[in-house]
């Protein structure tokens, strides 16, 4: 599920040391160096871009760049790494505090001075590993290559992917973070009440809401699922009538991790009402069960299929059953007929299901952990105080 990007990212930005110690970063460094000396790898440079796709080099560091640009972050065999980003020293302080490893310099451009780095400290030429710099802007990518003319390049773009796929209790703990501030979300949407209600009404009163929670990043899309023909879309300066039935897809980011659910809600005029019936809990319960581990993902994403039925996959067709989720929305494995995984435990999911009745389409999605008994869903709502 793809949303737009803040233009700044504005919400809380703090590294908790305790849920997330510089010893696990630390312990990721040491798994990537051995996975280099395996491979023969001497140098790796990791590229990311943006506010979706930061996961590879924050894997490594924490550090997240705070507006929609580049980083290139180098990881010799030996010594500190060195992260360069694209924006200006005098943030350097601060954004140290949020860096778990290595030195941080502000780029104008980051191949020229990355390479001119990596060339004063004598790391280049050697054998170096590539991971994500094709997604970098194409004359920035001509320009490295250029630089790193004589070096031994090696594809590594599914190194630090591969040791993303299955989380640490600690990443678990961070995306159920995350998770809890989505069913807090939830439930704050079915418990208020509403004399007329719009698009931007809702949007404000969740992103207000996410970030009293202490939400890194909020996105949100809405669906019409009453008409005839609907899609995702951004928020609109629209009307929700009483009879509208809407489906809400949320994704929230905390302390650089992502947890989503979707939900479907009919409009009575006063409040939102979720559309989760019976039918709908024990099918979405039995896609839960089948997320075993050892399974080959494509069986499930087929058991999937029989579940929901021709019509309700048809429906999610546009926007996948699911995939891994955790430093990114999306990340291995996808849960695709083509996909060539095998479920394991430890592995966080988001997973999605479509219906179809005379009311229009429901949809439900989940952020589930894999476990050896089956999917645990993430997102629930919390409990209700007891009256007394």
């Amino acid at each position: 599920m793809k949303t737009m990007q803040p233009a700044l990212k504005n919400g809380r930005n703090v590294w908790d040391t305790i849920a997330m110690p510089r010893e696990e970063f630390k312990t990721r460094i040491d798994h990537v160096r051995s996975a280099m000396r395996e491979r023969g790898i001497d140098l790796l440079l990791v590229h990311t871009r943006g506010l979706d796709d930061y996961g590879d080099a924050t894997y490594l560091t924490n550090f997240i760049i705070r507006l929609p640009r580049g980083i290139l972050l180098a990881l010799p065999l030996t010594g500190e790494p060195v992260t360069f980003f694209e924006g200006a020293s005098r943030g350097i302080p601060s954004l140290k505090l949020t860096a778990s490893a290595g030195d941080l310099k502000a780029a104008n451009d980051l191949a020229k001075d990355c390479a001119k780095y990596l060339k004063e400290k004598k790391l280049v030429p050697s054998s170096v590993g590539l991971a994500g710099v094709k997604q970098m802007p194409y004359q920035q990518y001509q320009t490295l290559m250029a630089d790193l003319d004589g070096c031994a390049l090696k594809d590594a773009s599914d190194l630090i992917a591969g040791l993303r796929r299955i989380k640490s209790a600690r990443e678990s703990d961070q995306v159920r973070r995350s998770s809890r501030i989505l069913g807090k979300l939830i439930a704050y949407l079915k418990e208020s009440r509403f004399d007329k209600l719009n698009e931007r009404r809702v949007e404000a009163l969740l992103y207000k809401e996410a970030r009293l929670e202490g939400a890194e990043d909020f996105r949100v899309l809405i669906g019409k699922a009453s008409m005839a023909t609907w899609a995702f879309r951004p928020i609109d300066d629209l009307p929700i009538h009483a009879g509208d039935r809407v489906v809400f897809y949320m994704a929230v980011e905390f302390e650089r991790y992502w947890a989503e659910a979707m939900r479907t809600f009919s409009f009575t005029g006063s409040i939102l009402a979720e559309e989760k019936t019976d039918d709908i809990s024990s099918r979405y319960e039995a896609l839960c069960n089948g997320l075993k581990p050892g399974k080959k993902v494509s069986a499930f994403v087929d058991e999937a299929s029989v579940v929901m039925g021709a019509e309700g996959t048809k429906l999610l067709e546009p926007y996948g059953l699911g995939s891994g989720v955790g430093l990114g929305l999306c990340e291995a494995p996808l849960l695709v007929n083509e996909s060539t995984d095998t479920l394991a435990e430890g592995m966080l999911v988001s997973l999605r299901m479509a219906t179809m009745d005379h009311g229009g389409c429901t949809m439900l999605g989940n952020t589930v952990c894999v476990t050896a008994g089956g999917g645990v869903i993430l997102t629930v709502e919390p409990p209700k105080p007891e009256e007394r």
